[in-house]
C-alpha cells in the first residue's frame, strides 16, 4: 500500500499543507462511505480504513512534533494548542480501535464512522481557531510547512517500508 501518492507537496505554507491533507483524508472517508453503501467486501473496507488510519497517524504526529511546539512559541495563549492535543488524543484512541477491529463485524463500520466524526470535529476546530491564530502571528508558515512536509515524508516512507515487509 503506497500512501505517498496522496501527499501534498512539502514546499508550501504549513496551514495550506495541513488543510490539503485534511481534505485528502476526507475524500478517503467518502470512499469508505461508498464502500459501505455498496456492501463491499470486508477486506476492501479494512484496507481503506488502514490507509486512513496511517495517514491520520502521520498527520497527527507531524502536528504534535512540529506544529504545536511552534504554535506554543508563537501564540500568547496555549488554549488552542491544548484543545487540539485533547482532540488528537481521542482521535488516536479511535484509530487504535479501528486498527484492532474486525472488518467482518457490523460495529467495524460504526467505529470508522466515529473516527470520521472525530476527525471532522478536530479539523473544524483547528480551521476556526488555531489556524487563523497562527496566520495572524509572526510565525514563518513557509518554513514550518517545509519542516512538516519533510517529517511527514519520512514517516510515510517508514510506513510504506513496514507495509511492504
Amino acid at each position: 500500500m503506497s500512501t505517498t501518492a496522496t501527499r501534498a507537496p512539502t514546499a508550501q505554507d504549513a496551514l495550506e499543507l495541513l488543510s490539503d491533507e485534511q481534505d485528502q483524508i476526507l475524500e478517503l472517508f467518502d470512499r469508505y462511505d461508498a464502500l459501505v453503501a455498496e456492501a463491499a467486501e470486508a477486506d476492501d473496507r479494512r484496507e481503506l480504513a488502514q490507509q486512513i488510519c496511517s495517514l491520520l497517524l502521520v498527520h497527527v504526529q507531524a502536528k504534535r512534533e512540529i506544529l504545536y511546539p511552534a504554535a506554543r512559541a508563537a501564540l500568547d495563549d496555549d488554549t488552542l494548542v491544548e484543545e487540539a492535543l485533547e482532540s488528537h488524543a481521542a482521535l488516536e484512541e479511535s484509530i487504535a480501535d479501528v486498527q484492532a477491529g474486525d472488518a467482518t463485524e457490523p460495529r467495524y463500520d460504526a467505529g470508522v464512522r466515529v473516527l470520521q466524526e472525530q476527525f471532522v470535529d478536530s479539523m473544524e476546530q483547528e480551521r476556526v481557531g488555531l489556524f487563523p491564530a497562527l496566520r495572524a502571528s509572526s510565525i514563518d508558515l513557509e518554513e514550518l510547512g517545509g519542516e512538516l512536509g519533510a517529517l511527514e515524508e519520512r514517516l510515510l516512507d517508514a510506513d510504506d517500508q513496514l507495509g511492504s515487509v
